[in-house]
């Protein structure tokens, strides 16, 4: 077990690793706030013509997020193999009765222990605004 006595500069390693870590996410952080308010659909309060004056929201981009995010889930879960596992050709049968075994565990961890769906459910949406600014700047 690694002491203080091993390295007496690891707390200031990994306190200014996570200081740099987390300056190198402070743009997506402060974009991740601004894209969350669009696909809400939060609208500055409007003074043109007048003060408070009505303001349409069309929810175009939760409309895309949702599109897309269904189709991409899908895929993953209409299925009941969400992990594969294959035996190599060695000719034995009992490699492919135990590429099986470990198949139907890594499928059941995937879906019991490790909560897969919800954990993706909740990660991916915050992956589109990237991937919409690639697919805006390769058009």
């Amino acid at each position: 077990m690694l002491t203080i006595k091993d390295n007496p500069n690891i707390e200031m390693t990994i306190l200014s690793d996570y200081e740099a870590d987390k300056a190198a996410r402070s743009d997506w952080e402060r974009n991740f706030q601004m894209w969350t308010r669009q696909y809400d659909g939060v609208l500055a309060s409007k003074t043109f013509p007048f003060e408070n004056s009505s303001n349409l929201h069309i929810p175009l981009i939760s409309w895309t997020v949702d599109a897309l995010h269904s189709r991409l889930m899908n895929p993953l879960f209409s299925t009941d193999e969400i992990v594969n596992v294959r035996a190599q050709p060695d000719g034995q049968s009992q490699s492919a009765d135990s590429a099986k075994a470990v198949g139907q565990f890594a499928n059941w961890q995937a879906r019991e222990q490790l909560d897969l769906f919800n954990v993706l459910d909740e990660v991916t949406p915050r992956l589109y605004p990237d991937i919409f600014s690639v697919l805006a700047c390769s058009r």
